[in-house]
């Protein structure tokens, strides 16, 4: 006995006609008729009598036992309306690691919202740090998935990412370093001698690698001042010793002492979101089997 022949039975009980409990069903008549006769014989009793003049009519046998399945439907519906509501009830937590400054923009807000709506019982916790901070905090679980752009994550077969979307970059630049600005987009030439804050090897050799390869497509040296965390990265761009290349969902970008200039050599950074594969954290678990299953559809 299995539900669908159950369903095949009460639909032709509950309308009388095979025609019509098939049509209900988006079932061939054949296949509900045999799906009945498959019950009957589990059963070891006749639940219509069949009359090509008069059609179908229950048997006092399939009346008791439309009843019977009509309470154990409603049963199980109930049940299972409890199971979900204890399912949603009890409360995963899952820590989202952002490097320091950044804000959530539109596209990582819509993949958390997504994902809360299928998971109503997983509770996202928001943790800032630097880059080295987040990998280790993903390495030993205490984070559950990191967000920064794509560059930054080490290639690792224990490493799972899903591309979120692409950011523009922009420079901002400290008011006491450039005064006056226009409403226009830049070039990068235009500053040549403009000291540049970027992240030491230490902290990530990427960020100083890019710097340089930018300014070497157009003969120029930059001017770079070496800082060992983000932190102290937004700190030189705020009190006005050097510029930054940057998101402009970035804190520092919402400062009153600087200047936020698009730049056309500056092309957009892809973002993406990544946690350990092999996790046995349950907030994992359920973001490796969202992610995959969006991966491929605009979230």
């Amino acid at each position: 006995m299995n539900t669908v022949q159950v369903s095949c039975f009460l639909e032709a009980a509950k309308y009388r006609s095979f025609s019509t409990a098939a049509s209900r069903l988006f079932v061939s008549q054949s296949t509900l008729s045999r799906n009945i006769s498959m019950l009957e014989q589990e059963l070891g009793v006749t639940l219509f009598y069949r009359s090509s003049f008069h059609g179908i009519t229950l048997t006092e046998a399939g009346r008791i036992m439309m009843e019977a399945f009509t309470d154990t439907n409603a049963a199980l519906r109930k049940a299972l309306e409890k199971a979900q509501l204890a399912e949603n009830s009890r409360q995963v937590h899952m820590v989202l690691g952002l490097l320091e400054g950044q804000l959530l923009d539109d596209k990582l807000s819509d993949v958390i919202d997504a994902f809360k709506l299928e998971r109503p019982n997983v509770r996202v916790h928001i943790r800032r740090g630097s880059y080295q901070m987040l990998m280790a905090g993903l390495e030993s679980g205490d984070i559950s998935v990191v967000c920064m752009p794509t560059w930054q994550f080490p290639e690792r077969d224990d490493i799972c990412k899903l591309s979120i979307c692409r950011i523009e970059t922009i420079l901002v630049v400290p008011k006491r370093l450039i005064k006056q600005v226009e409403e226009r987009t830049y070039s990068i030439r235009e500053f040549p001698d403009l000291p540049i804050a970027t992240l030491d090897d230490s902290e990530s050799k990427h960020n100083c690698d890019m710097l340089i390869a930018l300014f070497n497509r157009f003969q120029m040296v930059p001017k770079l001042i070496r800082c060992s965390s983000i932190q102290e990265q937004i700190q030189a761009v705020e009190i006005g010793e050097a510029a930054i290349l940057i998101n402009p969902y970035n804190a520092i970008c919402y400062s009153p002492t600087v200047h936020c200039l698009k730049v056309t050599e500056l092309e957009p950074q892809p973002f993406a979101a990544a946690w350990k594969s092999r996790s046995d954290s349950e907030a994992v678990s359920y973001f490796h089997e969202f992610a995959m299953r969006c991966s491929n559809t605009n979230i």
